[in-house]
This record gives structure tokens, sequence and C-alpha cells, in this order.
């Protein structure tokens, strides 16, 4: 693994485990909470935690090490992903959106900022590419987050069951999308949509 992938990694801060036997890489509004606050909340090591003992952590691998360690991400449809986030938004910081309305949040902040103006709205290929390869083994899907975690925690040995933790509540996130939104998430999110065969329907 070469200097400069390595410092990517490290700079997308995965969450790392006292175990060794994984290595996860956070998407936000993906199940990320429910795994590193709930389920796994004993047995890693976050960068919230403290940033020197994280990435010292980190460096404590090998670059043979990370080649071979287990990662893995979970993925979300980035329609979905979105509603997802303004809904948790509205709730936990709704000054951030600047309005309550849905379609006014797309087609002004969101259009006009783009997808950096907050790390709940970066896309997931950003953070799991490098240079055109992905940069762990294997992608969950939050669509179907009960097949998937269960294989992941049998890679890992962590219970089978995944909780449910910060969940927005919201009807179906097709419902809140006409054709001027989907358009400016098509084009957002293209990579997203690309990279893991997304569609809207």
């Amino acid at each position: 693994m070469d200097k400069a992938k390595r410092a990517y990694i490290l700079s997308l801060w995965p969450i790392l485990d006292k175990k060794r036997k994984f290595l996860f890489m956070p998407i936000a509004k993906s199940a990320t909470r429910a795994i590193s606050r709930l389920l796994l909340k004993d047995r890693i090591i976050h960068f919230k935690s403290g940033i020197d003992k994280h990435k010292e952590a980190f460096n404590s691998y090998s670059d043979e090490e990370l080649e071979v360690l287990f990662s893995f991400a979970i993925v979300r449809n980035p329609w979905d992903r979105l509603v997802s986030f303004f809904f948790y938004m509205l709730k936990e910081k709704p000054e951030i959106l600047g309005t309550k309305d849905f379609k006014t949040f797309v087609m002004g902040k969101l259009a006009e900022e783009g997808t950096r103006q907050d790390e709940h709205l970066y896309t997931q290929h950003s953070r799991l590419y490098y240079k055109g390869e992905p940069l762990v083994e294997f992608f969950g899907r939050f669509e179907s987050i009960k097949k998937d975690w269960a294989f992941i925690a049998r890679k890992i040995g962590a219970p089978a069951v995944l909780p449910v933790y910060g969940a927005s509540r919201h009807k179906n996130f097709q419902s809140y999308y006409d054709q001027d939104t989907i358009a400016v998430v098509n084009d957002l999110y293209r990579d997203d949509i690309e990279a893991f065969g997304y569609s809207f329907e």
C-alpha cells in the first residue's frame, strides 16, 4: 500500500477494531451509529474518542496487514439517504437546512452549495474509492442490512442482529421527490449511482 493511499484512508477516519479483525469505513445515515454507538461501542477505536489514540492505532498496522484486513462499508440509495439526512437535520440542526421544505432545500441550498457543505452529504464514492479502486472488501447495503450485517457479523465475530438507532421518521423516500429534485440528486450523486447500481425506482 503506497503512502498516499494510506494517508487518504486515515483522513477518512476509519473505525478500527481493538481485536484487529476489521476496518469499517463509516458513511453518514447508513447504519453507522447503530454499529459504532450500540452494537460494537466497547470494541471500536473511533477518532471521536481521541484523535491521537486513533492515529496511533491505525499506524500500528503494517501495509501488509491493512491489505488483508477485512474491511467493509454500508452504502445507501442516495435519494433515500438524502431524505433521511433532511429529516434528521430538521429535528437536530434545522438551521443547517435553512428551510422546513424538502424541495426548497434540494433546489436551493443543495443545488447551489453541493455535497461538501456537510459530512452527511458527502458522496459515498468519494469516501469508498481511491483512484478508481474500492477501499473496502465488502459493500453492505442499507436496503438489505439484515442479510448483509449477518454476513459481516460472521466475519468479525459480532452479534448477528443489528439494532435500530437514530432512524428519522418519514414516509417512503420516493414520495418527497418530483422530476426536478430527482434530477438534482442524479447529478450530484452520479458517482454513487453508477458505482453501487442505484436508481430512483
